[in-house]
């Protein structure tokens, strides 16, 4: 399946939670961004395990930052 506007609603519906959508908002047009300078983007599909595991590296990374902080 292909990342497009009903794989972000469904994750929106998944969290319940506004600020989780802008980040998933943000994310999708990171990887729009990537898909244009990328030569092979435009036979790309990012499915919902990849955005997932994308989601998870993500807070792992935040989670490192704030217990590198004290």
């Amino acid at each position: 399946m292909s990342l497009n506007f009903f794989t972000i609603y469904y994750y929106f519906i998944k969290f319940h939670s506004i600020t989780n959508f802008y980040k998933l908002i943000k994310i999708y047009k990171f990887i729009n961004f990537y898909n244009f300078i990328n030569i092979y983007g435009f036979t790309k599909n990012y499915n919902l395990t990849e955005l997932n595991n994308f989601l998870k590296v993500h807070k792992f990374i935040k989670i490192r930052k704030l217990a590198n902080r004290w």
